[in-house]
């Protein structure tokens, strides 16, 4: 459910990206919405509240939730303060590529990767099964993030937004679609054992 959730500051992001130029009014107040720029504040804002409502809900920092919020904070900030697309644009890369050295590197000096960390709790896995599921994030985790900086520099910042919401969705299916076709046969096996 909260993967669901976490959806939400990028379905925020898009849409606001997409009402760039409209104006909307509110008493005396009025806002026209600037492209990239107001979807910038509508991702740091989102983020922000739903970060805030995981440390409430679940009494705990989740350090992938607070990194992520964290690069969306910095680095909108300096979207908006330099009037520059391009730090948004290299947060996606940035997330991806911390998330696969955070798998890489412990698995290369001997020591559990966050992502055995955070599933090993739920089941019990053999070694080999555990290293190809790591391996197979850390190649899927680097292309996306290779692919997010392709396409902001190869295609306008209209087509960046489009690329990264759609393909935020569509990648996050197939990245659990490889991951359980990797975990059931050996969730079998393991349940025919006992």
């Amino acid at each position: 459910m909260k993967q669901l959730f976490e959806f939400i500051p990028l379905v925020l992001f898009f849409l606001v990206y997409q009402a760039d130029g409209q104006t909307i009014s509110l008493f005396d107040y009025s806002y026209t919405f600037d492209g990239i720029y107001s979807a910038t504040w509508a991702l740091m804002i989102s983020s922000t509240l739903f970060f805030l409502v995981d440390v409430v809900s679940t009494r705990k920092i989740d350090k992938r939730t607070f990194w992520t919020t964290a690069a969306i904070l910095i680095l909108g900030s300096v979207t908006l303060l330099l009037r520059s697309a391009e730090f948004i644009q290299w947060k996606p890369t940035l997330v991806n590529w911390a998330l696969a050295l955070g798998i890489l590197v412990p698995k290369l000096m001997g020591r559990r990767s966050w992502l055995k960390l955070a599933m090993q709790t739920q089941m019990s896995l053999p070694n080999p099964v555990w290293s190809k599921l790591e391996w197979t994030w850390v190649v899927y985790l680097s292309f996306v993030g290779a692919l997010n900086l392709a396409v902001a520099y190869n295609f306008s910042e209209a087509t960046w937004v489009d690329f990264k919401f759609y393909s935020s969705i569509g990648f996050s299916v197939a990245i659990m679609l490889i991951t359980a076709a990797i975990l059931l046969p050996a969730l079998k096996e393991e349940n025919s054992k006992d």
